[in-house]
């Protein structure tokens, strides 16, 4: 499936934080790849922020699932 179509069906508030995800993540890694960082390390670095991006949508979904 593509993923334009896969994110019609989020809420505007999960778009604002996946889009707040991908540009903190991606500025983090060049950031930490620029400054000498091992790759492994680096993205090490960004997975246990990402966790934090996906448990702030699932705290913020759970409520309007547990609704329906």
């Amino acid at each position: 499936m593509h993923l334009k179509r896969k994110a019609a069906d989020a809420s505007e508030e999960v778009k604002v934080i996946a889009w707040t995800a991908q540009r903190r993540l991606c500025g983090r890694y060049y950031a930490l790849t620029r400054a000498g960082k091992n790759s492994k390390l680096a993205c090490v670095a960004i997975a246990r922020e990402l966790v934090g991006f996906v448990w702030d949508i699932v705290r913020q979904e759970t409520p309007k699932l547990a609704a329906n």
